[in-house]
């Protein structure tokens, strides 16, 4: 109760949810109370609607990058989709976007899976910008910003679970995307790449990074000279296989000469799929160099066993013969990297660091790295080429894991000893001067 002489103000909230009156001089006034339901004005409360909003959009994106890589198709094969309508382009977007999450798409009994890492990269960053435009995000530390925006996982995984039940080719040869794989795959990428978007309110995925390494080297000063030896035989690996793959495509269209059968649009559709396939072909490159084997050929999933013919193309032999000499040379790519590692390293180590420690944490950082992103890089395309059928790209995963951990190990080293050799030289010259 309020007096304030000449006016008297008196609120009473009722229990049952029923009017209030306000006496005023004005006359009594009706005030009807807030009749959301305390559940939904909670969900509100916690922000589920942005979720919503933003699990929305990023689906949109997904529908972008499925759209790129349909028209990419067209360009190549115009053929494809030749009496179609509005709706079986809308079905075949809607299947390429769902395929970059990896998701497989079945025609018949033959299941086709790939996991397109460039373009899922490029999808994955529409994501987190859906997101890091949409959800407020919440007071509190990294791990506060990482909970709220994994919560994307949920709608994200609905939405494109219930776009692979409904849109499908149903006709004489039914095609659809897997809806059990859908959602799984939609949330587990929904939740990482929302978890992104939502730390990017805050700083930049640099800064986070910086923020996550002063922290590592506070706690683990002695690995953190072999985590940064691996970061750079990574770095010289990517670039030196990316180079590598470039001049072979250059010289493989150079001395085939596509003629009449290559045209703008095909070129246009080569560059989608480059950028698209880059980071796999790359792998694939990589794994070769590390003298592992990648299996290249028809593999079609009948009934649940793969069949059809494979080769392996290694240093060791390739397809059916045996390897070009030029081959060969892409064992300088691990050589130069792994040493420049154990060099790196042992450069910003101290004196009395153990070299087994330090070399060991380069390894096992090299070696994880590489066998996760060939795990992922596992091709298993429809149509490459004209007329090209199924084809599968798979490194080998074990022989790359052992080779790799091996090469870097042998090879960080000998780098570590050149590090060694070169300061104990430079003191000498030193000491000369």
């Amino acid at each position: 109760m309020r007096d304030d002489g000449d006016s008297t103000q008196r609120l009473d909230v009722p229990e049952d949810g029923s009017t209030i009156e306000i006496d005023s001089p004005e006359g009594p006034v009706e005030h009807a109370p807030d009749r959301v339901p305390p559940a939904i004005r909670r969900w509100l409360d916690e922000g589920w609607l942005e979720v919503i909003q933003a699990a929305a959009l990023a689906f949109l994106v997904l529908l972008v990058a499925g759209s790129v890589l349909i028209l990419a198709a067209k360009l190549n094969f115009p053929s494809i989709g030749t009496g179609g309508d509005l709706l079986d382009a809308l079905n075949a977007i809607v299947m390429a976007g769902l395929a970059i999450l990896g998701v497989p798409v079945v025609f018949e009994d033959v299941s086709v899976a790939v996991l397109p890492l460039g373009a899922l990269v490029g999808a994955g960053w529409g994501i987190a910008w859906a997101v890091r435009t949409t959800i407020t995000p919440p007071e509190g530390d990294a791990r506060r910003l990482v909970t709220h925006g994994a919560r994307l996982a949920i709608p994200f995984a609905l939405l494109c679970w219930l776009a692979a039940l409904i849109f499908r080719f149903r006709g004489g040869h039914p095609v659809a995307a897997n809806a059990g794989a859908a959602f799984i795959l939609a949330a587990f990428w929904g939740a990482l790449f929302g978890a992104l978007g939502t730390l990017q309110t805050r700083r930049s995925l640099r800064a986070w990074a910086k923020v996550a390494w002063d922290a590592f080297k506070a706690r683990r000063p002695i690995h953190q000279h072999g985590v940064a030896g691996a970061g750079l035989t990574l770095t010289i690996v990517t670039v030196a296989a990316t180079g590598a793959l470039l001049l072979w495509i250059i010289i493989s269209l150079a001395r085939d000469a596509p003629g009449r059968y290559f045209g703008a649009g095909d070129a246009a559709a080569y560059i989608v799929y480059l950028v698209a396939m880059l980071p796999n072909a790359v792998t694939a490159v990589t794994a070769i160099a590390f003298g592992s084997g990648v299996d290249v050929g028809a593999r079609l999933n009948l009934a649940g066993d793969l069949v059809g013919p494979v080769r392996e193309y290694s240093l060791w032999t390739w397809g059916t013969g045996d390897p070009p000499a030029v081959a060969y040379a892409l064992i300088v790519i691990p050589v130069v990297a792994c040493v420049a590692g154990g060099f790196f390293a042992r450069r910003r180590a101290a004196d009395n660091a153990p070299m087994a420690v330090v070399l060991l944490t380069m390894s096992g950082v090299v070696t994880v790295v590489l066998s996760l992103i060939a795990l992922l890089a596992k091709m298993r395309l429809a149509g490459i080429g004209r007329g090209g059928g199924y084809v599968a790209v798979a490194p080998d995963v074990v022989v790359l894991f052992v080779a790799g951990f091996l090469a870097s190990g042998v090879l960080g080293a000998l780098g570590w000893k050149l590090a060694e050799m070169d300061a104990i030289l430079a003191k000498l010259g030193g000491r000369r001067a």
